[in-house]
């Protein structure tokens, strides 16, 4: 780029402007495929996306610890919550099946 055309980022004003839920699927499977594995991250589908006002909560299917899931035997699902306005992770844990 050349220098004398850059653009102070500061005079943009991106108050109004929020991720929407396509695009905060697509960064929770991003970062939860690379902290936890692809194969935690398949059995966790379908995801579930709830609006959450200020944030996106994604919830993977909840699992039961089980040896019919070979490569997940722990069970239980991912959570991860990113704030609409700038993707910031809110939270992110893995919640371990009872029983």
């Amino acid at each position: 780029m050349d220098p004398e055309k850059t653009i102070d980022m500061s005079l943009i004003d991106a108050s109004d402007k929020t991720i929407d839920a396509d695009l905060a699927l697509k960064i929770a499977e991003l970062i939860l495929r690379s902290v936890h594995g692809d194969k935690t991250y398949e059995n966790q589908l379908p995801m579930r996306l709830m609006d959450g006002g200020d944030r996106w909560n994604i919830d993977g299917t909840v699992r039961r610890a089980s040896s019919v899931y070979l490569d997940d035997p722990e069970g239980g699902y991912l959570s991860i919550s990113i704030q609409k306005s700038n993707c910031r992770i809110l939270k992110m844990v893995r919640y371990m099946a009872s029983g």
